[in-house]
């Protein structure tokens, strides 16, 4: 997969950005998503994906993301303001026919391109920080665990 660059424009910076806190990548003695699931995996080309609010509240951004088969445990979400704060600019990112052939019309990006690499946890600290969880699986218990 080549690099690619988003093709939307520049979320406004006032709009909340939802992101999908995923299975196995909760740090669970500390009750609290763990920083890396902030930060793009190294096949993600330096974009994180995240969900445009004003196409889907953080619940119906979760529902997408599970009824497509990601293993999620609930949203997070922040503005806009605070991705480019980090440096990490959020675009809208529209997908027609991913790979499971659904479009994804709210998909955006945090880009960290721009962002060297070796300073991609400290952003991903302060995202996760400044970012609220808005929505939590029902069947997921967040309580740190004292074992």
């Amino acid at each position: 997969m080549s690099e690619r660059d988003p093709h939307g424009k520049p979320l406004p910076l006032d709009v909340d950005c939802h992101r999908q806190l995923a299975d196995g990548r909760w740090a669970k003695q500390l009750g609290r998503p763990a920083s890396d699931l902030f930060k793009p995996r190294p096949n993600d080309h330096g974009l994180l994906s995240l969900t445009d609010g004003r196409l889907r509240s953080p619940e119906e951004a979760w529902r997408f993301a599970k009824g497509r088969g990601f293993g999620t445990k609930g949203t997070s979400t922040a503005a806009a303001q605070i991705y480019a704060d980090a440096e990490t600019p959020v675009s809208s990112d529209p997908l027609t026919a991913d790979r499971d052939g659904l479009d994804d019309p709210a998909h955006a990006v945090a880009d960290f391109r721009g962002v060297p690499r070796k300073k991609w946890g400290a952003r991903a600290k302060t995202l996760r920080r400044k970012s609220r969880i808005t929505f939590l699986d029902p069947e997921f218990d967040p309580t740190p665990r004292t074992d």
